[in-house]
């Protein structure tokens, strides 16, 4: 039954073709893997309302969750590996259940693709991780989320996002608050070992160059 479900989520959110792409790529990731993600960026800063349902993430939050067993311990490490490096967390209750949540990471290393990592340049901060549990999809917690976390940065500074190219989902809810597809950044490896890395430029001009400074 759960593999079910998260097969009707995977086909909601990618739709078939590009879930049967990504089982294929799963299948043959042994001796080739293949990770792309698109990186878009909010290039005209406009005025966002955050819905008062959205809180800021603390610690004493996810100590209070682990205690009674609301997030796992996996989950428990990587908010408080958020936390501790400075993201800006923001989560959703349902009766007093944690529902969704998402971060904002703005300096230092950004990892991504798994195993890749993006230096992130001055004043670009990152939309990241992005969730809401399955029970409570749905309910428009990820556009909630969303709105607080772009609403929070500053106005002087650049929201982007990076997502993989199947998630037509979060491409489309980002575009709806101006994110533009800036790059798409490529990496290739065979057998682990020997890899390549390709960045192809979608709109050229100030905002990709700003990008492209995580990358050098």
């Amino acid at each position: 039954m759960r593999i079910l479900q998260r097969s009707n989520i995977y086909l909601r959110q990618y739709g078939i073709k590009n879930s049967i792409k990504r089982f294929f790529l799963r299948v043959i990731s042994y001796f080739l893997n293949i990770k792309e993600d698109i990186i878009l960026a909010q290039s005209i800063r406009k005025p966002i309302s955050s819905d008062s349902r959205v809180k800021p993430m603390r610690m004493t939050d996810i100590d209070g969750w682990l205690d009674v067993k609301s997030i796992t311990n996996d989950e428990y490490n990587k908010f408080k590996y958020f936390l501790n490096k400075n993201c800006t967390g923001y989560f959703i209750a349902d009766d007093n259940i944690l529902a969704a949540w998402g971060f904002v990471d703005s300096r230092g290393k950004y990892e991504y693709g798994g195993n890749y990592i993006y230096t992130i340049p001055h004043k670009v901060h990152i939309l990241r991780n992005l969730y809401v549990k399955p029970e409570y999809r749905g309910k428009s917690y990820g556009k909630m989320i969303n709105e607080a976390r772009i609403s929070g940065i500053p106005a002087n500074c650049t929201p982007v996002g990076f997502v993989i190219p199947e998630n037509r989902y979060a491409i489309r809810n980002l575009k709806i608050y101006g994110f533009e597809e800036y790059l798409i950044v490529r990496h290739i490896s065979w057998f682990n070992r020997w890899q390549i890395r390709k960045i192809k430029i979608l709109r050229k001009g100030e905002m990709s160059e700003l990008l492209m400074e995580g990358f050098l």
